[in-house]
């Protein structure tokens, strides 16, 4: 077999493996959703809030973490907010800024959201081979990087 046919066949098997990997993240997510009554992108949203370090995400950052049009994040937003779990406001300084954060039922669903995400994960977890764990995270950050 000449190289050109191993690289030939190591990119196939990469795109099968990208893709399992994709569609059973995909059913994690549905399942997610089922479970918290949000939708992925809200859960997202939910847990950025709640990590933010100064509790409030400019729409702007919101924009650049999510990597979503202004629309659909302004959508996104107005959601969360009639169902009460974010507020948003109007800095004092410029009036041209806008900041969410959460309200208190919000932190209470993004803990949940962010509490549901980690057992799955520990779940993830608990099934690789003992002393492994450090280099497959080491794995998929090299993966992310190349993405």
């Amino acid at each position: 077999m000449t190289e050109e046919e191993k690289y030939q066949l190591c990119l196939e098997d990469l795109g099968k493996l990208l893709q399992k990997t994709s569609r059973i993240f995909q059913l994690m997510e549905r399942e997610q959703v089922r479970r918290s009554q949000h939708t992925t992108s809200q859960s997202y949203l939910l847990m950025e809030l709640l990590h933010a370090h100064n509790e409030e995400l400019s729409m702007q950052q919101v924009i650049d973490k999510m990597k979503l049009e202004k629309s659909t994040i302004t959508r996104l937003v107005d959601t969360l907010i009639k169902q009460g779990l974010v507020v948003r406001q109007k800095k004092d300084i410029d009036k041209r800024i806008v900041t969410i954060c959460l309200s208190q039922a919000g932190k209470m669903i993004a803990e949940q959201v962010y509490s549901g995400r980690l057992n799955y994960y520990r779940n993830i977890i608990s099934h690789l081979p003992r002393g492994h764990v450090r280099e497959v995270m080491n794995s998929f950050e090299v993966l992310l990087n190349a993405l």
